[in-house]
């Protein structure tokens, strides 16, 4: 009997259990478009892979994973040339399949978690000159937990820049249910309130950022 692995999304879990259908051939169409600061919307509906795609995105571009050329040595793109951009980049990984609930602060504190846990993996950049007053002030309140919700909603922006500028590269972002919070804050009546944080929070990270290298 074939594992099905039904709601699974972790691609290396799902390329080792023997049944990934290879389309890995896509991340050629996301390599063209890399330090492009382009933003890329992958809609499907649910249970087609949506997870499964970023997580495969994440293994392949991702240099803190050092080599996972096993996972994809057997695959398509390990025939094309920019099969060499394996393992050369610096991933921001955004994850919200976690942050939802029937109450609309237990959702907002939940997506607050996640982005205040992105923001602490870099609290080795002392150095914020490269930032404004505000942008910086954003980072510093998350980093001393005092951050307000303006504060949030600035912070995947603020925090790119300063790699960008510390680091010297422009990392790929990646975000996964993306629309989670909305979707849930539609069935339990709150969409008006999680609305307002979100398009506050995407217009500040992916419109005109400069300071990612995709999205």
């Amino acid at each position: 009997m074939i594992n099905s692995f039904i709601g699974t999304y972790n691609f290396k879990e799902v390329k080792s259990s023997g049944n990934y259908i290879d389309k890995t051939e896509f991340i050629n169409y996301i390599i063209r478009y890399l330090n492009s600061s382009a933003v890329l919307l992958f809609t499907r509906p649910r249970r087609f892979g949506k997870s499964l795609m970023i997580s495969c995105l994440d293994y392949f571009f991702n240099k803190d994973y050092k080599d996972t050329r096993y996972l994809f040595d057997d695959l398509k793109i390990a025939s094309c040339p920019s099969y060499k951009e394996i393992n050369s980049h610096l991933v921001i990984k955004i994850d919200f399949k976690n942050c939802i609930d029937e109450d609309y602060q237990e959702t907002i504190n939940k997506t607050y978690n996640v982005l205040s846990d992105l923001v602490h993996r870099y609290d080795f950049i002392k150095d914020l000159s490269s930032l404004s007053s505000s942008e910086a002030n954003c980072l510093n309140n998350i980093r001393l937990n005092k951050a307000s919700k303006n504060d949030y909603e600035l912070c995947i922006y603020a925090l790119c820049k300063l790699i960008s500028n510390y680091l010297k590269e422009k990392p790929i972002l990646l975000i996964d249910e993306y629309d989670a919070q909305m979707n849930h804050g539609y069935s339990y009546g709150y969409l008006d309130k999680i609305q307002n944080f979100f398009k506050n929070f995407y217009g500040y990270t992916l419109k005109g950022n400069d300071y990612i290298s995709v999205a």
